[in-house]
Formats: structure tokens, C-alpha cells, sequence
């Protein structure tokens, strides 16, 4: 539980003219060397990236399903998935499927921040 507490945390800003996503890394000893990858901030297509906040093992796997989905779609129909249906395909049935199984703990990911553009036709409506 202390490796939870010592994760750090994810901020998503959301403005009209775009996103800002924002994750902390904590320090958790003097004597670690702080480095300067970007660990909490994932790419996960051309137009989706990804903040997130709990135990990066864990989230690796979430992310890499959410990459894979992405590509699946772009193969299939040649236009970028969209992010709702990225989300929902790749986390919900994922994290459904994984916590059913015997002696399969449940994932330790507090939060995961999707930022992405979708392109229209027309203008949304309310």
C-alpha cells in the first residue's frame, strides 16, 4: 500500500483553444537520481494521448491494450478511432474481463486522463 501512496498524481486542464495534462513525479528518496522520462504521459495514437495517475505496472498494461485497439480501428476502417469508443473498448472490457479470473488482483490505476481531437463534418450540437 505505501507503493500507492507514493504514485503520484495526473491533472488534465481542459480550455477552449486545447488540453493541458499534467502528471507529478514524486521523490520518494534523496538518494534516487531523478530522471527525466516521462513515465505518467502516454501517446497512444496520432491523436489521443493519456495522463495517468496509480502504479505504472498496471497502467502499462491498460495502455498497451488501449494502443493495439487504436491500431486494430485505423487497419480496419483508415480514419483515427474515436475516443470514446477508444476508452471503452480498450479499459471497461479489459479491466472487466482481467478481475474475473482466480487469483488475478484488481489493477491499482486511480486514473487515466484522455486528451484527443476528433475531426467533423459540421459543428457539434449541444
Amino acid at each position: 500500500m505505501e507503493a500507492i501512496g507514493n504514485a503520484g498524481s495526473a491533472i488534465g486542464i481542459l480550455s477552449k483553444d486545447g488540453v493541458v495534462l499534467v502528471g507529478e513525479k514524486k521523490v520518494t528518496s534523496k538518494l534516487l537520481q531523478t530522471s527525466t522520462s516521462t513515465e505518467k504521459m502516454y501517446k497512444i495514437d496520432d491523436h489521443v494521448a493519456c495522463a495517468v495517475a496509480g502504479i505504472m505496472s498496471d497502467a502499462n498494461i491498460l495502455i498497451n491494450t488501449a494502443r493495439v485497439q487504436a491500431q486494430r480501428y485505423t487497419f480496419a476502417y483508415q480514419e483515427p478511432m474515436p475516443v470514446e469508443q477508444l476508452f471503452q473498448s480498450s479499459f471497461v472490457v479489459y479491466k472487466a474481463g482481467y478481475t474475473q479470473f482466480c487469483g488475478v488482483s484488481d489493477l491499482l490505476v486511480f486514473a487515466f486522463l484522455f486528451a484527443g481531437w476528433v475531426s467533423r463534418e459540421t459543428s457539434p450540437t449541444p
